[in-house]
C-alpha cells in the first residue's frame, strides 16, 4: 500500500478520533506498535479513567485537544467532519 495512503488514513483517523471521542459509553486506546496490545487510554463517557504512565504523543493530544462548542454545534455528521478536514488540508 502507498505510504502516503496510510499516512493520510492515520490522520484523518486520528481527527475524527479526536472530534468523536467523547461520544462513547466507553473509548478505550489501544496501541500494538510493538506488537503486543497495550491500554494507552480508556475515557469513560469522555472521562478519562486511565491514561499509560508513558503515553504516545498521539494519546496525549488527543487527551489535551478540547473541542469549542461551537464546532460541535456546526458538525451534524462523520460527513462533515470529513470535508471540514478536507477543507483545512486543501483537499477536494
Amino acid at each position: 500500500m502507498n505510504p502516503d495512503v496510510i499516512r493520510q488514513r492515520y490522520t484523518t483517523g486520528l481527527a475524527l478520533l479526536k472530534h468523536y471521542k467523547d461520544f462513547p459509553d466507553v473509548l478505550i486506546l489501544l496501541d500494538n506498535s510493538d506488537g503486543i496490545a497495550k491500554t494507552e487510554l480508556e475515557l469513560r463517557k469522555g472521562v478519562v479513567h486511565y491514561q499509560s504512565a508513558q503515553s504516545q504523543e498521539w494519546v496525549t493530544t488527543m487527551v489535551e485537544e478540547k473541542q469549542s462548542m461551537e464546532s460541535l454545534k456546526e458538525t451534524k455528521s462523520i460527513h462533515d467532519v470529513k470535508k471540514r478536514y478536507k477543507k483545512g488540508k486543501g483537499l477536494k
